[in-house]
Order: structure tokens, then C-alpha cells, then sequence
């Protein structure tokens, strides 16, 4: 079933980030404008459901979501597309106006998700890769917040300045898989190459995947999470990542995501920020999800480490940041 994702794409003492007070109850992610039978209409505010380290949308732009009550959605498969999509978007300079032609209708593997994007006519120059990577954020994380019961169709009328950029959907239609591999789309825009190693790691510990000169060695650690605390995180920490340029180097910072709660977070940090890129990060994770976490369906807490041509660069936690009972959390985090 997962064989299209497949296809995808020493010890260190990492610091804790900085203390933060981040949640989004759900009777505060949405503001509901009307209901009619079958569908609810609502305006969303997205301060709420977005996380510390996310950029916040543009100047005038807003998205109003139509939620269709009655078409139930998979989440697995509704936070495995939002990742791919969010991965295809990335690749592209996050303010410059959107290139579709990959991207315009995307399936899970199994057809039971359908993600299409419909620019406005006369509009499509002004649709950037940045509103529609915060869109589906926000969207999979209102999803999330409202559990079970929130994973439903919706509708999205992406807006500037009140006029209609676009649309982006997500049903339950049932389509033909026809994607192509993900390495492949990225090698076609950077300088990745699609000749990764792609190993069974179903029940393994730990384990370490390949492109090329680049390398990311996993293993769990600790806690077992649950899938849309890790999913979310994913999301939010692709999206955080996406104003960057691929070739650009972690010299002077590091990565952060939080999951939709706030109590999963991962931090990746520069070894060698010289050689460390975001593309690099951008990779390793939809790899992690394609090669590790989907194929097991095992969510828990995990350490990484990456590197270039035989060389660490830099490495990351995947932690829960909340231990139950309210218990803090240490301030070091030591992986082997």
C-alpha cells in the first residue's frame, strides 16, 4: 500500500528550545459563520493554530473553508497528502507565483484522499507556494484540534485583499494513483538526486536511509507518540522550513516544529552549518515519513542525525515536550 511513498524520496547533547506556551483547544481554532444542512461554513483565525516558530500569512490574504460533515477522511491519509503536497510546493521559491503542473491534483496511495488546487482565472500569477503551504497547515492542523470528527471534505477560497486567488480541496473521491516518484520531482528542481536506498524498516529500532552524498541515520528513543502529534509536527516543521532556499546553509540557526498541541516538538541543529542545508532537512523528513513512520505506523520519540559525503552536519530530537502528569521535561536531551 505504501510502495509509492517508499519510493520518496556519535553521541550529541542537544539543549531543549527556548520555553513556550503554545495550545489550541478546539472550541478556539475555528469561528463558525453560518451552517446549513450538510455543511458547515466557517472563517478560520489562524494566530491560534499557528505554531511559535511558523511564518504567519501575508498582508491581505485569508482563507474561508466550506466543511462537508458527510465525507469522512482517512487522517493517516489526509496528513500523508498534506505532506507531499507541502514537499512539491517547497521546492519552489515560496513568493514566486506557483507552478501547478505537478501539483494541480494529488491522491494517496490507495485514492481515498484527493487534494486538488484551482487557481482563480485571470489570478494565477499572484497564487504563491506560500499560501498554499499555509493553507493546508492550517487546515490539517484545524483537523487535528477538532479530532476524529474534524477530519472531513473542506473547501478552502484562498483571498487577497478579499478577491478569490484560488481554491484548494480535499475529498474522498476515489482516483487512479498515477504520481510520480517524489526523489524524481526533486531532482528535477534542485540539485538532489533520485538515486536513494530505500531499506525495510518495518519493527527495526533504528536504521539510516541514502541520496546520493546524503545520509540520516534514526533511531526511537524513548516515549511512544501518537500519529497526529508526529504528523503535525512533520507538517508544521516542512512549512517552517519553506521560505528558505534548498541550498541555503544552517550557519547561524536551527530548525524547530511542534506538533498541533504543542507537546511534540523537534529541534535539528547545525554540527557543520556549512555543509547542513534546509533542503537537506526538507528531504530527510519527507524520507523519514516515507521510509520509517508510514510504512511501520510506529510513532514515538526518535533521534537523527545527518550527514554530507561521509561528514555529520547536524543532528535532531523528535521529543514530547509535555510528559504526562505535568511533569517537566529535563533540559538535555542525550542521544546515542
Amino acid at each position: 500500500m505504501l510502495g509509492y511513498y517508499s519510493r520518496l524520496a556519535s553521541s550529541a547533547v542537544l539543549p531543549l528550545p527556548p520555553p513556550i506556551n503554545f495550545t489550541i483547544p478546539a472550541t478556539e481554532a475555528v469561528k463558525y459563520v453560518s451552517q446549513i444542512p450538510g455543511e458547515m461554513v466557517l472563517r478560520t483565525v489562524f494566530s491560534v493554530s499557528a505554531g511559535p516558530y511558523t511564518p504567519g500569512f501575508p498582508p491581505g490574504f485569508d482563507v474561508d473553508y466550506s466543511w462537508t460533515k458527510s465525507m469522512k477522511l482517512d487522517p493517516r491519509q489526509v496528513f500523508i497528502e498534506a505532506v507531499i503536497v507541502i514537499f512539491r510546493l517547497s521546492l519552489q521559491n515560496w513568493d514566486a507565483t506557483v507552478d501547478l503542473r505537478e501539483i494541480e491534483e494529488t491522491a494517496s496511495d490507495d485514492g481515498r484522499v484527493l487534494l486538488s488546487i484551482t487557481p482563480a482565472p485571470m489570478r494565477s500569477a499572484l497564487l504563491q507556494p506560500s499560501h498554499l503551504i499555509l493553507t493546508i497547515h492550517q487546515a490539517t492542523f484545524m483537523m487535528a484540534a477538532r479530532g476524529e470528527e474534524g477530519f472531513i471534505g473542506f473547501r478552502g477560497r484562498l483571498l487577497l485583499r478579499k478577491k478569490l486567488l484560488g481554491v484548494v480541496a480535499m475529498t474522498s473521491d476515489r482516483v487512479p494513483n498515477e504520481l510520480g516518484n517524489m526523489i524524481e520531482t526533486t531532482n528535477a528542481t534542485s540539485s538532489f538526486s533520485n538515486r536513494s536506498t530505500v531499506m525495510d524498516n518495518k519493527g527495526a529500532k533504528s536504521g539510516e536511509f541514502f541520496d546520493r552524498a546524503y545520509k540520516t541515520a534514526w533511531e526511537y528513543i524513548g516515549l511512544d507518540l501518537t500519529a497526529e502529534e508526529v504528523f503535525t509536527m512533520l507538517i508544521d516543521t516542512l512549512t517552517s522550513i519553506a521560505p528558505h532556499e534548498l541550498m541555503e546553509t544552517l550557519e547561524n540557526g536551527w530548525i524547530v516544529g511542534h506538533s498541533h498541541t504543542g507537546d511534540t516538538v523537534i529541534s535539528i541543529n547545525p554540527k557543520n552549518g556549512h555543509n547542513f542545508t534546509y533542503g537537506q532537512v526538507t528531504l530527510a523528513l519527507v524520507q523519514l515519513m516515507a521510509q520509517v513512520i508510514a510504512p511501520s505506523n510506529r510513532y514515538g520519540e526518535m533521534s537523527l542525525t545527518f550527514f554530507f559525503a561521509g561528514e555529520e552536519v547536524g543532528n535532531g530530537v523528535l521529543f514530547r515536550a509535555r510528559r504526562l502528569g505535568n511533569e517537566d521535561s529535563s533540559q538535555n536531551i542525550t542521544l546515542s
